[in-house]
């Protein structure tokens, strides 16, 4: 058998096997998306990524979808098995600002344990603890200023927590943010204003002081 033979069935060999992993990746994301963790286990057993995404919008891993829908169980399968806490969708989320958002407390403890950036931001500037303070998920807020996490960083907009939180009617929120040490100036006050005016028309909020 010739060389050119040989190279040719290596790799068809490694086509099939490419193939295979990733057909056991996109099942893998259907079990996490469906709760399933006997069939997500069993496919892990069999070599599945842990840290398989979605191959559509918006990317997310098989974790950060297991964080967003509190399956705790899959989601410490996953951390236990090597699953990248700080992966990001294709809209730069974490697990972590995921899980914050939805407030589920208990893969929010999990993440921060392994090692989550707990002051990582998506693509529009947005951090777990600005996420959790605009949705009103009192409990991950506590949770995350806990861990250090940074009152005071804005997004793209010039919006930090606490002014999200004022925005949205989460007073006992901003109240909480304001009595650890978040600022909240007369000039911030006035962006707030004008923020809930442009999102009442429609418009986008831009922060032209930080552009």
């Amino acid at each position: 058998m010739n060389k050119v033979v040989v190279s040719c069935m290596i790799a068809s060999v490694a086509f099939m096997s490419c193939s295979k992993k990733a057909e056991m990746n996109r099942q893998l994301i259907g079990a996490v998306i469906k709760g399933d963790a006997a069939a997500m286990n069993e496919l892990i057993a069999k070599g599945a990524d842990v840290n398989a995404r979605e191959e559509h919008n918006p990317g997310r891993t098989a974790l950060i979808i297991a964080s967003e829908e509190d399956y705790r169980d899959i989601a410490g399968v996953l951390v236990t098995g090597g699953a990248d806490v700080n992966a990001k969708s294709t809209d730069g989320s974490t697990a972590l600002m995921n899980a914050s958002a939805e407030g589920n407390a208990e893969i929010v403890k999990l993440l921060l344990s392994r090692g989550a950036d707990v002051n990582a931001s998506d693509n529009s500037g947005q951090t777990a603890l600005i996420k959790a303070s605009a949705d009103g998920q009192k409990e991950t807020v506590v949770i995350l200023i806990g861990a250090g996490a940074d009152l005071d960083m804005a997004d793209k907009s010039g919006l930090t927590a606490v002014m999200k939180a004022t925005m949205n009617g989460h007073g006992e929120i901003a109240d909480l943010l304001s009595s650890k040490g978040a600022r909240m100036t007369d000039q911030d006050k006035a962006k707030i204003q004008e923020a809930a005016r442009m999102n009442s028309q429609g418009e986008e909020v831009v922060d032209t002081e930080n552009k």
